[in-house]
């Protein structure tokens, strides 16, 4: 709860600054891969962290100028994390697919022209989660939310880290870190957090 509320606390300062010493701003578009996994233990002692799946994020952005070396960067965007695990005792998986409409709101700050590093927190909302079940010829996918009450929390909250190269004609080309701070799952004695590496591929519009 201190976390979230820290975190909300920093976004909307982060929002306030940026709104107030605005020099200039610049809208555009990105996407691109994620790379995610859901890392935890089952009562703090058995590993359940899977294996790193692929998804993907889309969605707009806005780099708000501070001065000549810091800006603030609102994010709206989809994003699909997830995870594959083993299932104990038979020869298979689970493939865990979470889609995420994301907010991160990033400070940057620039080291060389076109190149800035960034960091800042980030709110996911949960819009839907899929278990692919893949074992032997039997291959299926449920819709957890519809089927199973409560077994993923609706929010999650974490810390993004990344840098990003802007080109004069308007290409930018980042990589980030996306770290969860809270527990995704809502299930007794289960805590697992996402963990996601993205390469991102943005057009600046205006």
């Amino acid at each position: 709860m201190i976390m979230k509320k820290l975190i909300t606390i920093f976004t909307l300062a982060l929002l306030f600054v940026s709104t107030s010493f605005a020099q200039d701003m610049k809208l555009g578009i990105k996407g691109g891969w994620n790379y995610a996994n859901l890392d935890g233990r089952l009562a703090g002692l058995v590993n359940l962290s899977g294996d790193y799946v692929s998804g993907f994020h889309a969605g707009v952005y806005s780099t708000i100028g501070l001065n000549d070396n810091f800006a603030v960067q609102p994010e709206l965007l989809f994003n699909q994390f997830g995870t594959q695990q083993a299932i104990p005792g038979v020869t298979g998986n689970a493939d865990i697919t979470l889609s995420y409409v994301s907010v991160p709101v990033l400070l940057k700050y620039y080291v060389a022209p076109g190149l800035a590093v960034k960091g800042g927190p980030q709110l996911n909302i949960l819009v839907d989660d899929q278990i692919g079940l893949n074992v032997g010829d039997f291959n299926t996918q449920t819709d957890v939310l519809s089927d199973v009450v409560n077994m993923y929390n609706s929010t999650d909250f974490g810390v993004q880290v990344g840098a990003d190269y802007e080109f004069d004609f308007g290409l930018v080309l980042g990589a980030n870190y996306y770290h969860g701070l809270t527990n995704v799952a809502d299930i007794p004695l289960v805590d697992v957090g996402n963990r996601v590496v993205q390469l991102s591929v943005g057009w600046r519009l205006l």
